[in-house]
């Protein structure tokens, strides 16, 4: 169940008001983009993969997945469950065999 909530800033001059939604979890809805904070393409990647595929027999345990991670950076891998991040992670790590 979500209820709108109306909110004002008081320092606003014009009066207006921001309606927003309650986060019952104290989390921020999920962004469907991934967001940098600052420009990597000079970096060095310490880790990078390009179109990794994982197969489990036939089955297809991860779509072609391409990534870099860049040196000095701070690198999430984040999504629901069963959408192949462990399975990435096991494989760029040598815990499955490719």
């Amino acid at each position: 169940m979500t209820r709108d909530m109306t909110t004002s800033d008081p320092d606003e001059s014009d009066g207006t008001t921001a309606s927003t939604s309650p986060d019952p979890g104290g989390f921020a809805e999920a962004r469907t983009q991934p967001t940098t904070r600052e420009d990597t393409s000079g970096a060095r990647s310490v880790v990078e993969s390009r179109d990794l595929a994982v197969y489990y027999g036939e089955e297809q345990a991860l779509q072609p997945t391409s990534m870099e991670i860049p040196e000095h950076q701070v690198t999430a891998i984040i999504g629901p469950s069963g959408c192949g991040k462990s399975t990435f992670l096991r494989s760029i790590n040598r815990m499955n065999d490719l």
